[in-house]
């Protein structure tokens, strides 16, 4: 009932809008100035009447609904690292990349000769999605290159491997030591992974904690490389070093013979067969010397210390200092995981408190100068983080920092080359000796 109710006044205003726009008013219907008739005629087949227009509206097609605007594209860039224990799968997942795309993904990888299973953990991952789909995952791949994968259009990925060209050029730097040679170093901007080069260059002739005073001057000669885009990267070979201690000139000259073989003479154009490394970590602090009485921190107890401890970061590599056969590899109660190699028939090392031994490290196993055996740790009778380094000669302990471990020289002639630079390293050092004499003097005047 309501409905005709609302139609009829909806009427009325209607036909009192139409009399309105006619002139007449409402009052001159009653009073005859217009008859009913005429109006109704007129309301209702005029086409200038409000009711015909109406009418011929409702028949008029609807008109067509404008399309919304196009979505405007969400780009999002972020840094993804691999966390442990990651599969390709879950990682996937973890950068927002839709899980039945993952072989499609790793095929790509494989075309391309990219190996999924090399991420490591910590790895960073530069990824890109475009309206919560991943579009493209940068990563690095040694020094001077990138893996780019990215997805077109149509669903489909690519791989592609960007390397850029590396500069190399060779830098040489003199310096005079003030306090230690890795602070001299690092004022001098070399870079701290060619110090520990340094120091194994000259580890079997030089005990580095207490033979270099302040005064001494060395010099070394390496390849310097940058990428072409300005990035530095690790430094290359040493191609030669010196060093002078209180007046004596120790010098290492690289040079590769026409076979490619690569050798190492001496300030004497010696080659020296391979030696002994003096340190088991790169460059390390020494915590605690080899001493026949020193009070156990854990066992709290005097007792002979039969080795040299090294403080450095939990899991840091341990490498063996020569050539040997692996005559232990395990744990024991105090020595914790520990890994014993047998040089010759006059030295033993022993390397102790590991956190981790080597895969293949086992007892029988033949091991390489260098080679690293196992991670830093404090496994055992260890009141801290620690590497404990033992040295047998004959069966017996001995100081691993005073014992004289290495090999007779080669009867092997040094090539012109060498020699040249043997003489151009002497001249350098008598250089800084000359410059420190007139700089005293200048200081006493």
């Amino acid at each position: 009932m309501k409905k005709y109710i609302w139609a009829a006044r909806a009427t009325i205003v209607v036909a009192g809008a139409a009399l309105l726009t006619k002139g007449v008013l409402p009052h001159e219907i009653l009073f005859g100035r217009a008859g009913t008739g005429e109006l109704s005629r007129e309301l209702l087949h005029d086409e200038e009447s409000p009711i015909h227009q109406l009418a011929d509206s409702l028949h008029e097609q609807p008109a067509e609904i404008a399309p919304p605007p196009p979505q405007q594209p969400i780009v999002r860039s972020f840094q993804h690292a691999v966390r442990k224990g990651a599969t390709f799968n879950s990682l996937w997942r973890e950068i927002g990349g839709d899980v039945d795309d993952v072989t499609a993904v790793l095929d790509a990888l494989k075309d391309s000769g990219v190996n999924a299973g090399s991420l490591r953990v910590g790895e960073e991952l530069a990824v890109t999605q475009l309206n919560g789909e991943v579009i493209e995952v940068r990563k690095k791949q040694g020094e001077n290159a990138t893996v780019i994968l990215t997805r077109d259009d149509h669903g489909s990925y690519a791989v592609k491997v960007d390397k850029l060209k590396v500069i190399s050029k060779e830098r040489r730097v003199t310096g005079t030591i003030v306090s230690s040679l890795g602070d001299s170093a690092t004022g001098l901007e070399i870079p701290f992974s060619l110090v520990d080069d340094f120091v194994d260059l000259f580890s079997n002739r030089v005990e580095f904690t207490k033979d270099i005073q302040p005064g001494d001057s060395f010099t070394v000669i390496y390849e310097d490389r940058v990428s072409e885009d300005g990035e530095r990267l690790a430094p290359g070979v040493i191609k030669a070093a010196s060093i002078q201690l209180s007046g004596k000139m120790l010098a290492v000259v690289r040079d590769v013979s026409k076979d490619g073989t690569v050798r190492y003479f001496d300030e004497k154009g010696s080659m020296p067969t391979k030696a002994f490394l003096r340190y088991p970590l790169k460059y390390s602090r020494i915590s605690s010397m080899f001493a026949f009485s020193r009070f156990h921190p854990v066992l709290k107890i005097s007792r002979p210390h039969n080795g040299v401890d090294f403080a450095a970061p939990l899991g840091t590599p341990v490498r063996t200092v020569g050539d040997g056969v692996v005559v232990q590899a395990g744990y024991g109660s105090s020595t914790g995981n520990v890994v014993r190699i047998k040089h010759n028939d006059r030295y033993t090392t022993e390397y102790m408190h590991l956190n981790s031994i080597g895969k293949n490290v086992r007892k029988g196993a033949r091991i390489g100068r260098g080679d690293v055996i196992g991670t830093v740790g404090r496994t055992g009778l260890a009141s801290g983080v620690h590497l404990h380094f033992g040295l047998f000669d004959k069966g017996k302990y001995v100081d691993p920092m005073k014992a004289k471990i290495m090999d007779s020289p080669s009867e092997i002639r040094p090539p012109a080359a060498v020699i040249a630079m043997i003489e151009d390293l002497k001249k350098t050092h008598a250089a800084v000796n000359v410059a420190s004499v007139r700089s005293n003097a200048k200081k006493k005047a």
